[in-house]
């Protein structure tokens, strides 16, 4: 199946989960020591002073306790159900391609997929978008794009592609948007290749040995044009 969340967020929700779990656990044992000074001093000063006295008063004051002790007992669910939810994501998750429509538009994400075939790019010839900053991605993975007419955005940064890629992202006849940060490609290359493209409009090669006259240039020829570097 295809993992239609981002895995880092959850891990952001699993870290807030485990806060959350502590604050509760801290109010708690905080309501349970205003109970118990509220029972005497004598209670009270033995919990806060010698903790494990809580089993006792909650055993001989059960009513007083009963609020702090219910609780307690969301703290361990808060713990429990986000370590559930991360063996779930690493066990059993599909980590394959992410596919979304996006005001009518296909965008697929392989970026950080655990997957190595490049071919099931085949089923999605319909993409606008497509992110695969991967480093196992190489000039021979680009033949996957050949009939991608609709591809607008692309990321390969951090990957392998060369100069010789760039003959093939050169045949995107709608691609406007390319990021090649990190990558092998060279100024020659982009020059002879991505520099005469006239549908791209943004380029990011930060990176790369890329000049900035060369991305000058480029800029200039059409308006609206952008770069990184």
């Amino acid at each position: 199946m295809n993992a239609l969340f981002d895995v880092s967020r959850l891990e952001i929700r699993i870290v807030a989960c485990f806060g959350i779990a502590l604050l509760v656990l801290a109010s708690s044992w905080f309501w349970l020591l205003i109970a118990a000074f509220r029972t005497s001093k004598k209670w009270g000063f033995a919990i806060l002073f010698l903790p494990p006295a809580s089993l006792v008063f909650l055993f001989l004051h059960f009513r007083q306790a009963v609020g702090p002790l219910l609780l307690s007992l969301v703290a361990p669910v808060l713990v429990v159900v986000p370590f559930l939810l991360g063996w779930y994501v690493e066990t059993k998750l599909d980590l394959g391609e992410r596919v979304r429509l996006v005001d009518g538009k296909q965008h697929i994400t392989l970026t950080g997929w655990d997957k190595t075939d490049y071919s099931v790019l085949r089923d999605y010839h319909e993409a606008t978008v497509l992110q695969m900053a991967n480093a196992d991605v190489t000039d021979q993975t680009l033949e996957q794009l050949k009939g991608m007419d609709k591809l607008e955005v692309l990321d390969l940064n951090n990957s392998q592609v060369s100069d010789e890629g760039l003959v093939i992202l050169a045949e995107l006849p709608s691609l406007r948007e390319l990021r090649l940060a990190r990558t092998r490609i060279t100024d020659e290359g982009f020059r002879t290749r991505l520099l005469p493209l006239p549908t791209l409009m943004s380029v990011e090669v930060t990176g790369t040995p890329v000049k900035g006259s060369t991305l000058r240039e480029w800029k200039k020829a059409k308006e609206g044009r952008r770069y990184l570097n």
